[in-house]
């Protein structure tokens, strides 16, 4: 697959084909500014399709907010001042999803579990600790009513 980087060169905004490794998402929203920067590469400004891949880091200007749509249903949401590095997203040759780790280094977020978590694999690193996603047994309900 190849991708636009939209880099910057001798102050004209020429396109340059890239392969990138396997895609595991893309950004669904992006209001503000924030930026991607692929696995050794340079950051260039995030917009909404662009696909993301293992490794790859995401962040947040103080007035941006980016939404990511991952392949197995995971939703992530990053308002303002966050970073986050797309540490692990793994998955079969049909697409389920086994394993999932996501470093934020800064900043909040909110998560919507898809696939990874049926299966116990998502893992949020943040710098006060790590939360991991447990599947629930089939008939269980997360919320009980006292009524």
């Amino acid at each position: 697959m190849l991708v636009e980087s939209r880099a910057k060169f001798e102050s004209d905004r020429n396109a340059v084909a890239a392969p990138l490794s396997q895609v595991i998402g893309n950004i669904q929203t992006a209001i503000g500014y924030g930026t991607l920067r692929r696995e050794g590469g340079i950051a260039v400004q995030v917009i909404v399709g662009d696909p993301i891949c293992q490794g790859d880091v995401i962040e947040t200007a103080a007035d941006g907010r980016i939404g990511i749509r991952f392949i197995d249903g995971t939703v992530f949401n990053l308002p303002g001042s966050t970073c986050v590095v797309l540490n692990e997203f793994v998955c079969d040759s049909t697409g389920t999803s086994h394993s999932a780790l996501f470093g934020v280094t800064k900043g909040a977020f909110a998560i919507i579990a898809g696939q990874a978590a049926s299966t116990a694999g998502l893992r949020v690193d943040t710098p006060f600790g790590s939360i991991r996603a447990a599947p629930m047994p089939v008939g269980s309900a997360c919320c009980h009513s006292p009524h």
